[in-house]
């Protein structure tokens, strides 16, 4: 959980960033994702494109593929 100043409840840790701590939100890292409530990014995998604030991997790796299926 996150929370963000002067609020009364803490809250998810939004897509595209990671919290390590409730007073922290960060922004993804190019080459990592984030998913909804992270609290420490995620590696994306060999094929896959990440660029900063990315909140998952699994479209990008679509396009990739289907990009790649186009140029043969």
């Amino acid at each position: 959980a996150y929370c963000p100043p002067g609020a009364s409840a803490q809250e998810l840790c939004p897509a595209g960033y990671y919290c390590p701590n409730p007073s922290e939100k960060r922004v993804c890292p190019a080459g990592y994702f984030c998913t909804i409530g992270s609290i420490a990014p995620t590696r994306c995998s060999v094929f896959a494109v990440c660029n900063e604030g990315s909140k998952d991997h699994s479209a990008n790796f679509i396009v990739l593929v289907v990009g790649g299926i186009v140029l043969i």
